[in-house]
């Protein structure tokens, strides 16, 4: 995960804590952390964080989390990651703008999709699908 991602997540967080600031210490301390941490897992693990605790997490608290529920060693073990580069990507960026898939236009989903020719041909199709109702 770039640093600039955990950034991301650590103002998330910080919105939600009434952080003012991370030195560049703490920002490199969870960069080194998460590193190898698909960026999703952090974001979904940060969000739950802040529905359910009344503190900052450390990076002891989430990074735990994390690995039981990549272990499987939790109760909420149907969630997975996209395992598709362009799925991912999208996920990311409703994410960073707080959004969900349905919100992003056909001009959207065809920049994300366009790494992906199979996706990419695609997606007005399945954009007209979701018009009309049908998934």
């Amino acid at each position: 995960m770039k640093q600039s991602e955990v950034v991301r997540i650590l103002d998330m967080l910080a919105g939600a804590y009434s952080v003012d600031k991370f030195d560049d210490k703490l920002i490199h301390a969870w960069s080194v952390a998460f590193q190898e941490v698909p960026r999703l897992w952090l974001a979904r693990h940060a969000m739950k964080w802040i529905e359910i605790e009344k503190w900052m997490p450390k990076i002891s608290e989430l990074r735990y989390r994390i690995d039981q529920e990549m272990r499987g060693l939790t109760p909420d073990t149907h969630w997975r990651p996209p395992e598709n580069e362009c799925d991912e990507y999208c996920a990311w960026v409703c994410f960073v703008r707080g959004i969900t898939p349905d919100d992003l236009t056909i001009s959207e989903l065809a920049k994300i999709y366009s790494r992906d020719p199979e996706y990419g041909r695609n997606v007005e199709a399945a954009h007209q699908a979701r018009l009309e109702g049908g998934r």
